[in-house]
């Protein structure tokens, strides 16, 4: 159901996925993926998001337990609270450096990620970003990174390599409380 841009939570919104590959398309018309579109959506195993989508709402893909891949087109310009939130099979994300935002909880609890790109136009990372993400072993944050939001990392237990960067103001608490 699309309506001014906005991809909002409908059964139609499952004819956009390939059954048999478990691949989303997301329709070129689209500008906006709306609150809980594609959330709990069983079979999901990789969204390719095109640069026509600059925002995708607030728990827009929570709660796929088959997802693994996503990948985010030049364009992506904000990514909603708990988008992502409990993909516990995700493994792989790439980001755009025109995706600026990104809210608290993104990619909380998706506890086999374990490669991300993130985008070098991020300048604060939101709290709980990647809480319990018990697979992340390394990430390379954005040269451009001002805050790191109160525990952002913690119980990111594999967690073995970080390098702060140079423009780092503010590290909030427990941000990497038990990183063992």
């Amino acid at each position: 159901d699309i309506r001014d841009g906005v991809l909002w939570s409908s059964n139609g919104n499952l004819l956009l996925m390939d059954e048999n590959t478990g691949s989303l398309t997301i329709p070129d018309s689209v500008t906006a993926i709306g609150e809980g579109a594609f959330a709990n959506l069983e079979g999901l195993r990789t969204i390719i998001i095109p640069g026509t989508v600059k925002k995708i709402g607030d728990y827009a893909f929570s709660g796929n337990s088959t997802l693994e891949n996503v990948i985010m087109q030049d364009g992506v310009e904000k990514i909603g609270v708990s988008a992502f939130k409990n993909c516990s099979k995700l493994k792989n994300v790439q980001m755009t450096d025109s995706l600026t935002t990104m809210e608290r909880e993104v990619f909380m609890g998706d506890i086999n990620l374990e490669n991300i790109t993130l985008s070098n136009s991020i300048t604060d990372l939101p709290e709980y970003a990647f809480y319990n993400n018990k697979s992340l072993k390394e990430i390379e944050l954005s040269n451009n990174l001002k805050t790191i939001g109160n525990n952002a990392f913690q119980l990111c237990t594999s967690l073995t390599t970080i390098s702060l960067p140079e423009t780092l103001e503010t590290i909030g608490g427990g941000a990497f409380s038990q990183c063992t």
